[in-house]
């Protein structure tokens, strides 16, 4: 299901999906927002990316996804 939200996100005018990054703080009101975001290293090139993620199976470094451990 997240996949095809994504892509409709994606294809917004208004909208910029930034991977990898956490919002770290929100100011403003309705229609005025300014919000301060940390954008952690990927270790790749961004630009051309394609999240297909290939790149997994031959990365040398394990590890642990925070949002799917037993």
């Amino acid at each position: 299901m997240l996949a095809p939200k994504l892509v409709e996100v994606g294809r917004h005018p208004n909208i910029e999906v930034l991977t990898y990054t956490e919002v770290d703080g929100v100011e403003g009101e309705a229609g005025d927002f300014t919000v301060t975001l940390i954008k952690k290293p990927r270790y790749i090139k961004e630009d051309i990316c394609t999240g297909c993620t290939t790149c997994v199976e031959y990365c040398p470094v394990m590890v642990p996804d925070p949002y799917n451990q037993d």
